[in-house]
């Protein structure tokens, strides 16, 4: 059923009500007791209308009043059931019996069945004055069958009330082996596998056992199956809709339409049509309709189930037009050979639910660059939905193309793996490396700048020495000193320029209103919590930052003016300072006229120049020793990246041999055949290949040999090899033969030598990737074969990929354009048929299909047959699969008709010659 979290965009010029959606799964609960028909309900107000009011606002379509041993409340409630269109009544007891309790369930129209049952219990009164009756529960169940009821022993787990506890082991065995007997109600989830194939907890043996016994005295029929069920046993209105663990997970039954007879039908087929809520997704994201306009399926408007969608028809019907149009309308990133084609259609116009139940409606036009589009507000948004999209014959794409890409494979296998948190941070790794290396290459070269900026300054600190002592030594001291002088207090002038320039620029304003609108929602008034950002409540988000703002903008225009204040003093004593400057200079003047009168001659040009440079190298100095000291934390941060690099390659290498592990198993129990699912470590590094094959142009390694080398040693090693010139760890790398390939020390430095000088910090990022190493496992004589992938045979690869596709984590809609291709009917029905009923409650399945044992026996919610008719296909008889005219439809296009269904029936045995006429299916 749709959530109703609301719609987005302009509702296309179509309408999902005229159109059928197919069966769906209902909430159901149906036991409930009522006041006055139970004496231990001791609230008055739960009266049979009141039941159903509740049960309509809580999203209960089907429920039942079922009372101790008393059909009092009952004609009350089928009076009042007439007001309530959207809850439908069943009516029922819960009958006391020596084994346990067990509901009785009729349908509304059979009251008078059930007083008769009813007047057949012989009920006796117990100490504390309770009704109770000595007739077993499979009898009960018996009575029931045969006045058009049924019978679901109660709460059979709960201690006192239930049979588990209380009954005998002949009396449990006899329940658990009665036709009539097609369900049990559970109040602990973790009993949910009682007397099931998957039965194997606590006294598993004893169940099992009594299963077995039921499956081989009702041999392979519908219903030896025993659906589980949850409901309430309400005794008060509040708990109706609430389990007895009191969350409001109850049991969805999938239905036409709820009604006791389509509850019966489903409990005959739990696999597929009874889910009890605990576990299931509150909501998954859906398409919920397609429209399409022009091409060959003009006109056409298809409702997609919650759960199993079949389309069928014949070649040419338009069914893989249909949901080729259909996935290419989901993502403007997917594209279609189809498009160009003059079948295609024009415009599909889509209606999804995302997961938060929220209803968009969305088009794209063939030919439009910007893809699908969503209209909000009379403005086109850009829209992306992802499915998990399959066209016709793709997994035979990646089966031929598994040598040349094997990176196709393990796109393919990765689907089936939650890698989400550690892809994430590779990713954000990877950045993180090319911003280091980045920076790092600015000053890459500092520790050799450094090294030769302080031999220069220590020549020039020598000749400026040596002149230190001739005569000049007062007036070279006092120059230097007036260098230095001069270059600080440029700097001190140029810095209060750059303070006065930043304080004019910054921008400290901060508006709301501003801010709501930069974010896409301009509309304060119209947010939930709209009374806490411009209520009338004081202070509101928006008065509290209009006095912030005003607040910052004084104390930026304070800023400005203490700067304005500060600098006029400075200025004065810059210019003071100025002045001494001068005084420096006149006594330096002074001293080197003295010295001419005594005939020294001092080349003040060469000082001057001395005393420029070695200000500056020292300048330099200190920027490279800054620059080096950089280089180190980069280089030190660079180590922590790596390592977390390679830890992250070898979790996610884990994570994927763990979900490798559990699918093998998944596989094993699912399918008649033994897969194996693993993964190799590092195995798929193209990347790294070619990078060491460009760096050493055929040198060291052979060719051949490459790719061995390249699985040994992980790129991040040989960096950090070459770079500490680590001769071990490099000679210690062997082939297949386990000879080195670096077979001495000498040829391992050269190695070395050569490799430092290519570019290390690519093969730091290089990406190695696993390899999903798929095999079939086949017992011939005793004797057990490991069959690799590449060895199997088209079919049996088709068999695995398939079976791997239906085990993805994924609630993303799956739809795959006939998946039964290449795969044989067996494999259908026992892994393919069995799988969809599994995971259709969990995600949303489309798929179109020839098969009639994946339509069929899958049990659809919902058909669509297509047929071409007058050069245009059309959707004709659409339904589930218990509609007689989508039944009639379904014979035809799936099985040739109903007299070649019986004619092949008659040929393999199975039904008898000449049963009877075929009826017109025309």
């Amino acid at each position: 059923m749709m959530a109703s979290g609301g719609s987005r965009g302009n509702r296309p010029s179509f309408d999902l009500d005229v159109v059928e959606s197919g069966a769906l799964f209902f909430r159901v609960d149906l036991h409930i007791h009522s006041a006055g028909g139970s004496s231990d309900v001791k609230d008055e107000s739960m009266t049979p209308r009141a039941v159903l009011q509740t049960a309509a606002q809580r999203g209960i379509a089907l429920v039942a009043i079922t009372d101790h041993n008393s059909t009092a409340s009952l004609p009350q409630a089928i009076s009042d059931s007439v007001d309530f269109q959207q809850v439908s009544l069943v009516i029922g007891m819960e009958i006391t019996t020596s084994d346990g309790h067990v509901l009785v369930l009729f349908p509304p129209e059979k009251l008078s069945a059930l007083r008769r049952l009813e007047g057949k219990l012989d009920f006796h009164v117990d100490q504390q004055g309770d009704l109770y009756t000595h007739i077993r529960i499979d009898q009960v169940a018996s009575l029931a069958a045969q006045f058009g009821g049924l019978a679901i022993p109660a709460h059979v787990d709960r201690p006192n009330t239930g049979f588990y506890r209380k009954a005998t082991y002949h009396a449990t065995e006899a329940i658990i082996q009665s036709p009539h007997v097609l369900a049990l109600e559970i109040d602990d989830l973790a009993h949910r596998d009682w007397y099931s194939d998957a039965d194997a907890n606590g006294e598993a043996h004893a169940r099992t056992a009594m299963y077995r016994s039921r499956k081989e005295l009702l041999g392979p029929v519908v219903g030896a199956r025993l659906s589980k069920v949850t409901f309430s046993d309400a005794h008060r209105l509040a708990r109706i809709g609430v389990a007895p663990n009191g969350e409001e997970t109850l049991t969805r039954v999938k239905m036409d339409k709820p009604s006791f007879e389509a509850f019966r039908t489903a409990l005959l087929d739990p696999d597929a049509r009874v889910r009890i809520e605990a576990g299931l997704p509150a909501n998954y994201p859906r398409l919920v309709a397609a429209r399409f306009s022009g091409g060959f399926l003009d006109g056409q408007q298809i409702n997609f189930s919650s759960n199993l969608t079949s389309l069928i028809g014949g070649r040419g019907s338009g069914k893989s037009t249909a949901l080729e149009a259909v996935r290419w309308a989901c993502s403007a990133v997917t594209a279609s050979a189809m498009e160009r084609q003059a079948n295609w259609p024009d415009v599909v116009d889509l209606a999804i639910l995302d997961r938060f139940g929220q209803l968009h409606w969305v088009r794209r036009e063939s030919g439009s660059s910007t893809g699908p589009v969503e209209h909000v507000d009379g403005e086109e948004v850009p829209f992306d939905f992802r499915i998990e999209g399959y066209e016709q014959d793709e997994i035979a794409r990646i089966i031929r193309t598994y040598d040349k890409e094997p990176l196709r494979m393990l796109q393919f296998v990765d689907q089936f793996i939650d890698l989400s948190g550690v892809v994430a941070e590779l990713t954000e790794i990877r950045e993180e490396l090319v911003i280091n290396w980045e920076d790092e290459k600015s000053v890459l070269n500092a520790p050799i700048a450094l090294r030769e900026v302080r031999r220069q300054l220590a020549i020039v600190s020598g000749q400026i020495a040596a002149a230190a002592q001739s005569q000049a030594k007062d007036a070279l001291h006092w120059r230097r000193i007036l260098h230095s002088e001069r270059t600080l207090r440029r700097a001190v002038v140029i810095r209060l320029g750059e303070i006065a320039t930043k304080l004019a620029e910054l921008d400290l304003s901060i508006d709301l209103d501003r801010l709501a609108v930069s974010v896409g929602f301009g509309d304060l008034t119209s947010m939930f919590a709209a009374d806490l950002l411009v209520g009338s409540k004081q202070p509101t988000l928006q008065s509290l930052l209009i006095e912030l703002d005003q607040a910052l903008e004084e104390s930026l225009a304070s800023g400005q003016r203490t700067v304005e204040s500060f600098r006029s003093k400075i200025d004065r004593v810059l210019a003071i300072w100025e002045q001494q400057d001068q005084a420096i200079q006149k006594q330096i003047d002074d001293v080197t006229a003295e010295l001419h009168a005594k005939g020294v001659q001092l080349d003040y040009k060469a000082l001057n120049e001395l005393a420029t440079k070695e200000a500056s190298l020292k300048a330099r100095s200190v920027q490279f020793a800054s620059d080096v000291a950089q280089l180190n934390r980069l280089q030190a941060k660079r180590t922590e990246f790596l390592e977390r690099y390679k830890t992250l390659q070898d979790r996610r290498f884990q994570v994927r041999v763990l979900r490798a592990k559990q699918l093998t198993q998944e596989l094993r129990a699912a399918a008649d055949f033994d897969v194996g699912v693993d993964f190799r470590r590092g195995e798929q590094c193209e990347d790294y290949e070619q990078w060491l094959r460009a760096a050493l142009n055929r040198l060291f390694i052979r060719g051949d040999k490459i790719h061995r080398f390249c699985t040994q040693l992980h790129p991040i090693d040989l960096a950090r090899a070459v770079r500490r010139s680590d001769i071990k760890t490099l000679t210690r790398v062997t082939d297949e033969a386990g000879s080195p390939f670096l077979a001495t020390a000498q040829e391992a430095e050269q190695f070395v030598a050569h490799l430092a000088q290519k570019d290390l910090a690519a093969l730091d990022a290089t990406a190695a990737e696993d390899r999903p190493v798929l095999s079939l496992t086949v017992y011939r004589e005793d004797k057990v074969i490991h069959v690799p992938f590449h060895n199997l045979s088209f079919g049996q690869k088709s068999t695995i990929l398939l079976g791997l596709l239906l085990f993805s984590q994924a609630t993303d809609p799956l739809v795959i354009d006939q998946p039964e291709d290449h795969l044989d009917s067996q494999f259908i029905y026992s892994t393919v048929v069995r799988t969809l009923r599994r995971i259709k409650e969990r995600r949303q399945v489309v798929l179109s299909t020839h098969s009639a044992n994946i339509a069929i026996l899958g049990d659809a919610e919902l058909i669509v047959p297509l047929m071409g008719w007058k050069d245009l296909g059309q959707v004709v008889d659409r339904g589930s699969v218990d509609s007689p005219s989508t039944k009639r439809r379904a014979c035809n296009i799936l099985e040739g008709g109903e007299a070649a269904y019986r004619r092949r029936g008659e040929l393999y045995g199975i039904i008898p010659v000449g049963s009877g006429p075929a009826a017109d299916t025309t």
